[in-house]
């Protein structure tokens, strides 16, 4: 039996025993449990997009000679622009372009070679 079932049983008890006073502390508890219960649900979902942008990062890396991030998976390799994850942690594939260097449709930057 969890507490919001506990608390719920002691109402009923001291609704039968006609005390209010206990009935009301009771129901202050009943909604503490809830409001903490809420905010533990809050917390569980900002922490699974906390690791979920704590392994995003893990899995990108930086290519000094190409001046990109990139992620290698099921795809291959896959180039970034390194001003959007730099500024706003977005990872925005980049195309190539003339003369060695890429451009990122989402900022609309030119990125050259080191």
């Amino acid at each position: 039996m969890g507490w919001y079932e506990a608390v719920k049983d002691a109402i009923s008890v001291a609704q039968k025993a006609d005390n209010l006073d206990l009935m009301r502390q009771l129901l202050e508890v009943q909604k503490e449990i809830q409001d903490m219960s809420n905010e533990m649900s809050i917390l569980k979902s900002d922490n699974r997009e906390l690791r979920k942008k704590l392994n995003t990062k893990e899995s990108v890396k930086y290519d000094r000679t190409l001046n990109l991030y990139y992620s290698e998976g099921e795809d291959g390799k896959i180039d970034y622009c390194p001003v959007c994850w730099s500024r706003d942690s977005i990872l925005a594939p980049v195309i190539k372009w003339e003369y060695e260097q890429h451009y990122c449709h989402t900022c609309k930057s030119f990125i050259n070679k080191s």
